[in-house]
């Protein structure tokens, strides 16, 4: 017996003696004194832990040691089953494994829904043929089996599962989960090859729908954008909407089932339970679900409009067809997403140098730095008016956050709050400005030295005991209420922060100071602007 063997037994068998008790072939089949005889993990810790007088022990008189689970267990269990489970010096595990699961009735039931599952592996062959295409009908007869093979085999097997430990029940469920594993196989061997058969006018052929739906994919990138980073997630079923479905109704579309609910009855559960499935269209529809409902639905829709000149079905007039009149925002197969990150690279980087290129030490240039982003905002909105005209609110959001922050760990694509963080970086780096008053001379202000005198106004609601000199003109304009980010919807919150700028606050001030020197007295009027510096 292997060391991986030994491992893949023991692990799944619990530690107490009541509880490998519960297991109903050893039940059956094992002397409760032999297990009994096992060495015990109290006796296992006395020989590794040294107690000082007047400690304690938990006690745990019913508990294996792990020398015991691994190696003597292991040995009993062969001298009880090795006629059964040992063959030329070689232990079965799935044999021992058995007859330590099994009692006469459990071994009974589970054979008979062995029997159940290899009827229908046999009932394959007969339903479909890859190679002569699986028709709409017989697909359905094959998932049909897959349900109805899972729901005989649980309800015979659970007819002998009453009182049986989770632990025996969970190795029953794995053992016969191998089983009907190989049903699925020998199905997914017929379906993967992703051929149909189809009808048109009276006569069969046999497409290849997998490339077919490669192809939907391909241009559905043209029209759409996929709600996941993840490159094996499919198109939702209403983006597959927007190609030329030939008039299929929506309820078509919804009925399409997705890849949890295609895959439920693939899973062996003893869990009584009916599942409720969403039939939304704001999820994507199984690959197989494409392949032998939607895809033979639009061919024999199309009808002999697909046909070339030797009667068979042209893929080249099938994608013309699956894209007649669908409106490509667009050009040389380029996807929605890349163009936008192509708009939004062009724009931001763009904008990147303008805001590299202004002089911060100037206030007039300081001021009108952040039009440059807001700017940079409208821009992206107007040229990506035509990719985003008919796209739902996901794909907007997913459009949203490459342009605004980045998407996931995308970082391929430059984003607003990169420029944002570029503003903020360049105004706290230049704090000395210049400011240009009415009577055109030029005045130094030190922002920092003023922002940093303790609790100065951060709003326009501000304790005006600790600053009378201000003044409610000083707070013109002190609010930036536009839009930091892109936003596609119309939605608005319905109380936009509003950001407080201090600096305004400061350069309005110290305007309404100078313009009104000759009313300060006189100490402040000789002192306040020496040397055109505040």
């Amino acid at each position: 017996m292997s060391a991986s063997q030994l491992t893949a037994l023991t692990s799944g068998l619990p530690s107490g003696i009541s509880t490998l008790l519960k297991f109903p072939g050893i039940r059956e089949d094992v002397n409760p004194d032999q297990l009994n005889a096992l060495e015990k993990l109290q006796a296992e810790r006395a020989r590794a832990v040294i107690s000082l007088p007047g400690s304690t022990q938990s006690e745990t008189p019913d508990t294996l040691s792990g020398f015991a689970r691994r190696i003597q267990l292991t040995q009993l269990l062969l001298s009880v089953y090795g006629g059964i489970a040992v063959t030329d010096g070689q232990v079965n595990l799935d044999a021992l494994r058995r007859e330590i699961l099994m009692d006469d009735v459990l071994e009974t039931l589970y054979g008979a829904a062995q029997q159940v599952i290899r009827g229908a592996v046999q009932r394959v062959d007969q339903i479909a043929n890859a190679s002569r295409g699986v028709s709409l009908e017989e697909y359905e007869a094959l998932y049909d089996l897959i349900s109805k093979t899972n729901g005989i085999v649980v309800s015979v097997i659970k007819l002998a599962l009453d009182g049986v430990i989770y632990e025996a029940r969970s190795l029953v469920r794995e053992m016969l989960q191998n089983d009907f594993n190989q049903l699925l196989s020998k199905i997914d061997g017929v379906l993967d090859q992703g051929k149909i058969r189809i009808n048109i006018h009276g006569t069969d052929y046999v497409v290849n729908a997998a490339a077919i739906h490669g192809l939907m994919k391909d241009h559905l990138d043209e029209v759409a954008v996929k709600l996941s980073n993840n490159s094996n997630t499919d198109f939702n079923k209403d983006q597959y909407a927007r190609l030329n479905l030939a008039g299929l109704p929506e309820e078509f579309i919804q009925g399409l089932m997705t890849s949890y609910q295609r895959d439920w009855f693939r899973q062996i559960n003893f869990e009584t339970y009916n599942p409720v499935f969403s039939d939304s269209v704001n999820q994507p529809a199984a690959s197989q679900e494409i392949w032998f409902r939607l895809i033979p639905a639009l061919l024999e829709s199309y009808g002999a409009e697909i046909l070339d000149e030797t009667g068979n079905v042209s893929l080249v007039s099938v994608e013309t067809k699956l894209f007649e009149e669908v409106h490509h925002p667009v050009q040389n197969g380029e996807s929605v997403l890349e163009a936008f990150k192509k708009i939004v690279r062009s724009v931001i980087d763009a904008a990147r140098s303008a805001l590299n290129a202004v002089n911060f030490a100037d206030w007039a240039e300081r001021i009108k730095s952040q039009d440059i982003i807001l700017d940079a905002i409208a821009q992206i909105k107007t040229r990506s008016s035509e990719l985003v005209k008919n796209l739902n609110a996901s794909e907007l959001s997913i459009l949203e956050a490459f342009a605004n922050t980045g998407y996931f760990w995308d970082t391929s694509v430059p984003n607003l709050r990169q420029l944002w963080d570029l503003l903020s970086s360049r105004l706290r780096g230049q704090k000395t400005v210049h400011v240009v008053m009415d009577n055109g001379k030029t005045i130094e202000i030190n922002l920092s030295e003023i922002e940093s005198i303790p609790n100065m106004p951060s709003s326009s609601i501000y304790d005006q005991a600790l600053f009378p000199g201000l003044a409610p003109s000083d707070f013109n304009d002190v609010y930036n209420n536009a839009p930091a980010y892109i936003r596609f919807s119309e939605y608005q919150p319905a109380s936009q922060q509003s950001v407080f700028d201090v600096e305004k606050l400061i350069v309005n001030a110290v305007r309404r100071i100078y313009d009104t020197i000759d009313e300060l007295p006189e100490i402040y009027r000789e002192r306040m602007f020496e040397n055109e510096k505040l």
